[in-house]
């Protein structure tokens, strides 16, 4: 049913894109034609063939140019009124329907210029994400998503994350190629940890970064290198305070629609932080744009661990 109203979509020039974000499929219906196909273009890797969690419902209006929408949103004020918000400046108006499990976005053609700083999409997906994983799961339970990059390499993932600038792109960017895959260069989805012994993963999510990969595949997070600006490549552990307090400011808060708990969202954020901070390896990491220096160096933490893992589980098989 779902595919022939996709179907139906491309010949009347809109589309309906099913985009898989972890377990949520969330269908984005557009009408404009143009749109549609840079949209497809963006999430192809990401199709679902599952009916949607989630419907949201974009038109766009050629209103600001991108230049004079960068200057507006820096001046914008968001005016709401129960279940609809709208910004004061610019076109961005927002309905929520959650009966109907539906979201109206009336946006600024210009929010999706191949340019724009502010990346519309990449605020609405993980919102989608976090709202239907609300009403689907208990959310402490979830996978949940960090501003970071991450490669997958001998069937693990490396995750690097940082603040903006630190370089995430930089890091997926010298580790791509025939020596990597790059999952996402923005942000990618960590799962919970649990006790029946599986792995913490790391699984690429549809959202724009500066690189043109992205991956809708799962890997187990092998390690976690937290990034420092430098002019050498080097690297060393951190301890678990120390990789607690870097980790958890690359966690993207969990909010939902209509969720009004602040301190409960950082509860769980805070939890999230402890749990993948005493599973998972956590290394500091400054590096330079040598390539084979940088590669070099991971796979000697690579090699310490596989070590570690033939220790430990020669260790288990003596007990």
């Amino acid at each position: 049913m779902f595919e022939r109203e996709i179907e139906a979509s491309k010949n009347t020039g809109g589309a309906v894109i099913p985009v898989e974000i972890g377990d949520v499929c969330c269908a984005i219906e557009c009408a404009d034609e143009a749109l549609g196909n840079l949209l497809r273009d963006w999430y192809g890797n990401f199709f679902s063939r599952r009916a949607p969690d989630f419907t949201v419902r974009l038109s766009v209006v050629d209103g600001k140019s991108a230049p004079e929408l960068k200057t507006a949103l820096t001046e914008m004020r968001l005016k709401q009124d129960g279940q609809r918000c709208a910004a004061d400046n610019v076109a961005l108006e927002t309905e929520f329907d959650e009966a109907n499990r539906t979201l109206q976005l009336r946006v600024e053609r210009s929010f999706f210029d191949a340019g724009a700083d502010f990346k519309l999409m990449n605020r609405v997906l993980p919102l989608v994400y976090y709202t239907v994983s609300n009403w689907k799961h208990d959310i402490r339970s979830v996978p949940i998503l960090v501003h970071s990059s991450a490669v997958v390499r001998r069937g693990k993932a490396l995750m690097f994350t940082g603040p903006s600038e630190t370089g995430k792109t930089t890091a997926a960017r010298l580790g791509s190629g025939d020596w990597a895959d790059v999952l996402n260069d923005e942000m990618n989805l960590v799962s919970r940890y649990r006790s029946s012994g599986e792995p913490v993963t790391a699984r690429g999510v549809p959202i724009l970064g500066g690189l043109p990969q992205r991956r809708n595949a799962t890997a187990p997070l092998s390690c976690v290198f937290a990034l420092k600006q430098g002019k050498e490549t080097r690297v060393r552990p951190l301890n678990r305070v120390e990789a607690y307090l870097r980790f958890i400011r690359q966690v993207i808060s969990p909010a939902f629609l209509g969720q009004t708990d602040r301190q409960a969202l950082f509860s769980l954020m805070a939890d999230f932080a402890d749990e993948v901070t005493g599973t998972v390896p956590f290394y500091e990491l400054e590096f330079s744009l040598d390539e084979t220096r940088f590669r070099n160096v991971l796979e000697a933490v690579e090699n310490s661990l596989e070590k570690e893992e033939v220790k430990s589980g020669k260790l288990a098989g003596q007990d």
